[in-house]
């Protein structure tokens, strides 16, 4: 398991979701994206977003 700290970075992506969810599942998200590690998770919101790299999605992690 790794930690990754909530940064600056982390923050300023947290605008820019295509999503409005609670802030710990955003800051999840964002978490992912800044880091490019897909998202396991059964959240519909998180899995429809364009931006959320997602683990097993049919086309792999989204760029």
């Amino acid at each position: 398991m790794h930690l990754w700290p909530i940064t600056l970075e982390v923050c300023r992506t947290t605008l820019t979701l295509d999503f409005e969810s609670d802030p710990a599942n955003e800051i999840i998200a964002a978490t992912s994206i800044v880091h490019h590690v897909p998202l396991l998770t059964r959240d519909a919101r998180l899995r429809r977003s364009k931006l959320v790299p997602v683990a097993g999605s049919p086309k792999g992690p989204r760029q």
